[in-house]
């Protein structure tokens, strides 16, 4: 019993705020501040570069241009290295660098798929080298 008191107060407490925000003239309102709910969702997108040859002795071999108008987080980076050669010539030391400035070369820019079609177009850019650019400035290595 107790426990559906305090849901309706909460409740009540929501929609008296509702009704206090929608209630109070334009001029006050500003001062108090707006209540609005907004939607918590986040665009996601994906990209993969599929399977392409590196340079013999690569340097960077996979980039992510970031975007000047939007924050973009990267969650998941999955690398996969498969020999197609008879020699046993493995990557085992694989770096993520952060640059200060660009790498040049020419890149092959890789498809990015937003999850929702919803979503507006993506504005961070990914692709890869198939053979060494001149790289940029280090400014971290993860």
């Amino acid at each position: 019993m107790l426990g559906m008191f305090k849901k309706k107060k909460f409740v009540s407490l929501i929609a008296a705020l509702c009704m206090f925000g929608a209630s109070l003239p334009a001029a006050r309102a500003s001062a108090y501040g707006a209540l609005s709910l907004t939607d918590s969702y986040k665009a996601t997108y994906t990209a993969s570069s599929g399977i392409f040859t590196c340079a013999a002795s690569p340097t960077d071999f996979w980039q992510f241009f970031g975007s000047s108008t939007k924050t973009i987080r990267i969650l998941k980076i999955y690398y996969e290295n498969m020999n197609t050669s008879s020699a046993s010539v493995y990557f085992d030391n694989i770096y993520l660098i952060r640059r200060s400035t660009a790498n040049s070369g020419a890149s092959v820019s890789d498809t990015v798929v937003p999850l929702d079609s919803n979503n507006p177009a993506a504005t961070g850019s990914p692709g890869h080298y198939t053979a060494n650019p001149t790289v940029g400035t280090t400014a971290g290595t993860i």
